[in-house]
């Protein structure tokens, strides 16, 4: 505190705040869904690596869950908390399995 910081340390700040929230966001998302965060950061690091959508993955990500597709398609709240209305402005497939499609 009180020293003045070049821009190299602040750009390094930052991106280190960024990494940081990034792993929270995602723990946090790991958590709500009920699986593992080293598994759900494996699928999103394959999805934006690739960029397509990997709904094969996905399945297996949600594979230890045991939800079968009435439980993932429930009328009213669905996996991730959101209503109809809500799911509705996602894809098919993303709202099949609970996720919001961004």
């Amino acid at each position: 505190m009180g020293q003045a910081l070049d821009e190299d340390a602040i750009r390094k700040g930052f991106d280190r705040f960024k990494a940081d929230k990034k792993h929270h966001v995602l723990a946090d998302i790991a958590q709500r869904h009920g699986v593992g965060a080293d598994a759900l950061q494996a699928f999103v690091d394959g999805v934006l690596r690739r960029r397509i959508f990997d709904g094969e993955a996905l399945s297996e990500l949600m594979a230890p869950l045991d939800l079968g597709w009435k439980a993932r398609t429930q009328k009213g709240a669905g996996v991730d908390g959101r209503t109809d209305a809500a799911a509705a402005q996602t894809s098919p497939r993303a709202r099949h399995f609970g996720f919001e499609c961004v």
